[in-house]
């Protein structure tokens, strides 16, 4: 290796030795200095748009991330009222379900209260005769 690059490494490999923490920042600003010092523009062009393409593809996956979990929250909302929804559905049924039945007893008693009329009916006419 020649150059920058070999520096770059190697001021990697000193950090990792050293035990000092490897902060990105600090790698960065190592090389964007070495660059410049030894007047490399070209390189350093090319090293700006490669740190500026890493900050966008970081923001760019930040915002997919909020994406995601603003899709989740939107996902958990609805699947709340969908099953807020489907209680209520199931309340009403047996709220229906009791109205059914009692309207089927009324019904049930007012055919008894008919036939017992019809049958009072033919007793009186009978006892008229």
């Amino acid at each position: 290796m020649s150059g920058w690059a070999f520096d770059y490494i190697k001021t990697i490999q000193d950090l990792k030795i050293n035990h000092q923490p490897i902060l990105l920042l600090k790698i960065f600003r190592s090389a964007r200095k070495q660059l410049l010092k030894d007047n490399k523009f070209k390189n350093y062009i090319l090293y700006a748009i490669g740190e500026i393409l890493l900050v966008m593809i970081g923001i760019l996956l930040a915002l997919q991330v909020n994406n995601w979990n603003e899709t989740r929250k939107s996902k958990l909302k609805n699947d709340s009222i969908l099953s807020t929804i489907a209680n209520y559905f199931a309340l009403d049924t047996l709220v229906a379900n009791q109205v059914i039945k009692h309207y089927e007893v009324s019904q049930k008693n007012s055919m008894l209260i008919i036939k017992n009329v019809q049958v009072a009916r033919v007793l009186l006419l009978y006892i008229n005769l």
